[in-house]
């Protein structure tokens, strides 16, 4: 057996903060995910779908850019680079291989792990490959870290996780997390300690100078970290420093020097958004703020709808007000109390009369207005608007209901919105009504209440002969 075919216990790599920090990043995240649903009453849902085709699209590109472009190793192709591939996925238990390529750097030392709908794949740069050439088992480090970050699950629920990640010290301190457990499956994968320190050595000294770095000097240079500034950016960064990686793939057991004290305060109050992060921020907040927005801009216009609706009834019950002008006879609902006859004398003088010159008093006027628009106006104003009723009185007014069908508890209309949307609107469509505007001339109060599901309270416009005067 070859010396490397060997396995180890995946759960004894990992380091011992990553796990605590996922389980709270985890229930942070269900959390955020569960209050957007319900604020935006499960449209974060659609926006949650329009985002994964987005990032489907996104992953798909880089996938197609690495088989495209890239080497596939394979046992034809750098036989000698995939039989270290193979070693280590045996080491770490690894049973279905991921695919592997090799693909030119443009000068950049790295590794990276990719996951598309399922698979896996690492992706080596030829210039790491060529560094280390004098010592090819260091290639076994950025091998092992990036098939450690596919056995860990780390590929499988970055976007889910996105929202606790961006949060200050939690979000970086997963990641270095992340990073200490690869490291330690990379160093897993090599025959000792020193080979996966000189293969972290080569992103700091370069393509020759690593052979020759003095290694416990350089792991001694992570002591320096613990000043005020080093400590503050890492605790905001995504990767831990270099110097300290290696302090730790030298000796797992060796205590890390701790942050300064100060700097927690400071790293607090910058967020994380990492590589890609900004993006993933914007198309986040933008389809958490359209979630939000969206149902109180569907209110806004269903009002303008309502309105303009209000305004088709009053044109109706203006049709009734001239044929009560004309003939003066009271529509069906006016009260028992009829007109004065003839032979009975009037209440008033004719030149003394109602605005409408009618034989009728104030309180007929107002229960045959009512009665118009109950007769003239439909249940359903719009796919909104349910039109409750309308009252006469007590008094010199004329009340009138609605109920807002698709306004709840939870998604209520702000008052300063409600009376600029609706305010203007009603004032124009009840001053300039020639059923409403004769009563409204003798000081009868025209009221339209709004109320949403469930009966509460939206608000209320007043309409009276100071509102048609400004």
């Amino acid at each position: 057996m070859h010396p490397q075919q060997r396995t180890v216990n995946p759960n004894k790599l990992a380091d011992k903060h990553e796990r605590p920090l996922f389980i709270i990043h985890l229930i942070l995240s269900t959390l955020f995910w569960l209050t957007i649903i319900a604020l935006t009453l499960g449209k974060a849902l659609i926006y949650a779908a329009i985002f994964a085709v987005s990032y489907l699209f996104t992953q798909s590109g880089l996938i197609a850019w690495i088989k495209g472009n890239g080497i596939k190793v394979s046992d034809e192709q750098f036989p000698d680079l995939y039989e270290h591939f193979k070693n280590c996925c045996v080491v770490l238990g690894i049973k279905q291989q991921p695919g592997i390529y090799l693909i030119n750097g443009g000068g950049i030392m790295n590794a990276f792990a990719a996951r598309f709908l399922g698979k896996h794949w690492v992706v080596l740069h030829s210039d790491i490959v060529d560094a280390l050439s004098e010592n090819p088992e260091a290639v076994n480090f950025y091998i092992g870290h990036e098939l450690g970050h596919i056995r860990s699950g780390h590929l499988l629920l970055g976007p889910y996780l996105w929202p606790s990640g961006i949060l200050p010290l939690i979000g970086p301190a997963y990641s270095r997390a992340r990073e200490y457990s690869c490291d330690q499956f990379g160093r897993a994968c090599c025959k000792n300690s020193r080979s996966a320190v000189q293969g972290l050595t080569a992103l700091a000294a370069g393509r020759k100078r690593w052979l020759s770095t003095d290694i416990p000097a350089y792991t001694c240079q992570a002591y320096e970290s613990s000043g005020f500034w080093m400590s503050f950016h890492e605790l905001v960064a995504d990767y831990p420093w270099l110097s300290k990686r290696a302090m730790r793939l030298h000796d797992p057991d060796d205590s890390l020097p701790p942050h300064h004290k100060l700097s927690w305060l400071l790293a607090l109050f910058v967020p994380r958004l990492g590589k890609g992060g900004m993006v993933l921020a914007i198309i986040a907040l933008i389809g958490v703020l359209a979630g939000i927005a969206l149902p109180a801009y569907q209110s806004y216009t269903m009002r303008a709808k309502q309105l303009q609706s209000n305004e088709q009834t009053q044109s109706s019950a203006s049709n009734a007000s001239r044929v009560f002008d004309d003939d003066q006879t009271a529509p069906e609902a006016l009260p028992a109390k009829q007109a004065p006859s003839a032979h009975e004398a009037p209440d008033r003088e004719p030149a003394q009369a109602t605005s409408a010159n009618l034989n009728f008093t104030l309180d007929q006027r107002i229960q045959a207005a009512a009665g118009v628009i109950k007769n003239s106006t439909p249940e359903m104003i719009d796919v909104y608007t349910r039109f409750d009723g309308v009252e006469a009185g007590p008094g010199p007014k004329i009340s009138l209901t609605y109920t807002l069908v698709n306004v709840s508890a939870s998604n209520q209309l702000p008052a300063e919105l409600f009376n600029t949307a609706f305010g203007p609107l009603l004032k124009k469509s009840s001053c300039g009504s020639q059923l409403l505007k004769p009563l409204i001339d003798e000081q009868v109060s025209i009221l339209h209440h709004y109320r949403g599901q469930g009966g509460f309270q939206i608000g209320t416009i007043a309409i009276d002969r100071n509102s048609c005067a400004l």
